[in-house]
């Protein structure tokens, strides 16, 4: 069960939430969402998402992964799982996770990903699960389709 949401007024603001992303701000772009995730924990008094270098290791290679070879999805054509690929990246807990997006325009912002994630239930489901102690975020600058925009892959942990 989760608690009540506080008023969105009583966070503190998330730096460049409407950032397009780029190659060169990339690493402010996984801040920002980053903060508006935790943001969403803090909302409800869940406990905040620490980084998790393995994590981001899985996260990034993922979403480069469906950017170069054009394809959206949990498994990829490789038949690879992000249980498969969280493990691999030397993550040793037993709790785990995956939200996916990808978007041009304003869709590809951090505010925008993360306002569809909890939109979603499953990905929300995610983003609030208090289980979840470690994320990684990674985002590689194009759409599995070829276009301009960004793809989004952030993975979680349970404590190892």
């Amino acid at each position: 069960m989760f608690l009540a949401a506080a008023s969105p007024a009583s966070a503190a603001p998330c730096s460049n939430p409407d950032l397009m992303p780029s190659t060169s701000n990339v690493s402010k772009i996984r801040s920002a969402v980053r903060c508006l995730l935790n943001r969403e924990r803090t909302l409800r008094a869940i406990t905040e998402l620490k980084p998790k270098r393995t994590l981001m290791k899985a996260a990034q290679k993922h979403g480069d992964s469906m950017v170069r070879r054009r394809f959206f999805g949990h498994v990829a054509p490789s038949g690879s799982t992000p249980q498969r690929r969280i493990r691999a990246s030397g993550y040793v807990g037993d709790y785990l996770g995956e939200n996916l997006a990808w978007g041009s325009g304003v869709n590809a912002t951090p505010r925008q990903t993360v306002v569809n994630w909890m939109k979603s239930s499953g990905h929300r489901r995610n983003i609030l699960d208090p289980e979840f102690r470690y994320g990684g975020i990674g985002v590689a600058v194009g759409e599995p389709q070829g276009g301009p925009g960004a793809t989004y892959a952030t993975t979680f942990g349970g404590r190892p």
